[in-house]
């Protein structure tokens, strides 16, 4: 007997390669991506708190207080 290929077959396998590929990508974001996001904000947020809390003691303004030079634009130009 002699195995005929269907026109659907090189569908099939394309379908099945997209389906491994996207719970691929949903796996590693979850597993890896959601955990490393969490623990980068909560690295973040400590550092930007430290630092004010030692510009505060030091007596300084802490680094990522930023000026507003929008007033300043907008008076000007009146």
């Amino acid at each position: 007997m002699s195995s005929r290929r269907t026109s659907g077959e090189p569908m099939n396998l394309l379908l099945n390669f997209y389906v491994c590929v996207g719970l691929c990508a949903v796996g590693s974001a979850f597993i890896v991506l959601l955990p490393t996001i969490g623990q980068t904000l909560s690295v973040v947020w400590t550092l930007i708190f430290a630092e004010q809390a030692f510009a505060k003691m030091r007596g300084n303004r802490p680094a990522c207080e930023q000026d507003d030079h929008s007033i300043e634009t907008q008076l000007s130009h009146s």
